[in-house]
């Protein structure tokens, strides 16, 4: 079974509904359907998919498949785990994706670049090992959780637009140069630039009222005004 047909009146696809079809190549999601459960296609053969009016993609969805590309206006939210271990997977095309659960594309090591336009929450590990990744910008991103880059080793230059909060190890072994923090953020978790030894110099938003950076050193302020050193590049 190379492709799959289904009825008109489908709505959704079932959790696990097609998983482990190592035959299955191609898929073309009918336009009522609006969500994928989990685990729906993990560890399937699908190299090709079709997605028209999917709006929820399930926890695993599509884990360990052969998918390259992924592409849809419709996708908001995207469960854990649910293109992980996708290592052919190179080009993402969401502009309205709103949240990434955790480990979402961990070991997507095909990904150079990741755009998020108006996505507001990045979960735990959610790009963790994508060593192939370069470049990323959050543009409305809020909160990026702990480990969401860890391991892209070679992730140098990152825009992190208007987030509020970053998580623990957020960036450990990246290849970050350097990086500029908006005046949203607020928060900014332990060792998030942990093992980043390329990291020569962060600056602040001078209307940051939490944080501020002198000689590319990151200090925190707190309530009576004394610093707190955050990260030595």
């Amino acid at each position: 079974m190379s492709s799959v047909s289904f009825s008109s009146g489908l709505t959704a696809i079932a959790d696990g509904a097609f998983a482990n079809t190592t035959a299955l190549k191609s898929v073309v999601v009918p336009e009522k359907v609006t969500r994928i459960g989990a685990s729906a296609f993990e560890l399937s053969g699908l190299e090709t998919i079709t997605l028209n009016s999917v709006t929820d993609i399930g926890a695993r969805a599509f884990a360990s498949t052969m998918l390259t590309r992924v592409a849809s206006s419709k996708i908001v939210n995207i469960g854990d785990g649910a293109f992980s271990d996708c290592s052919l997977l190179s080009t993402l095309d969401m502009p309205n994706l709103m949240t990434v659960g955790a480990a979402a594309f961990e070991k997507c090591v095909g990904l150079t670049s990741v755009t998020l336009p108006i996505a507001s929450s990045i979960g735990d590990g959610a790009f963790a090992d994508c060593t192939g990744l370069e470049a990323v910008t959050l543009a409305k991103v809020r909160t990026v959780g702990d480990k969401a880059f860890a391991g892209a080793v070679k992730l140098a230059s990152v825009s992190l637009g208007k987030v509020e909060s970053l998580g623990a190890r957020v960036f450990e072994n990246t290849a970050v140069t350097s990086v500029e923090l908006p005046d949203t953020l607020d928060i900014v978790a332990d060792g998030a630039f942990y093992g980043a030894n390329k990291l020569e110099s962060i600056a602040v938003d001078k209307n940051n009222k939490s944080f501020v950076a002198e000689d590319g050193v990151l200090y925190s302020v707190n309530d009576e005004d004394f610093y707190i050193m955050l990260s030595y590049p």
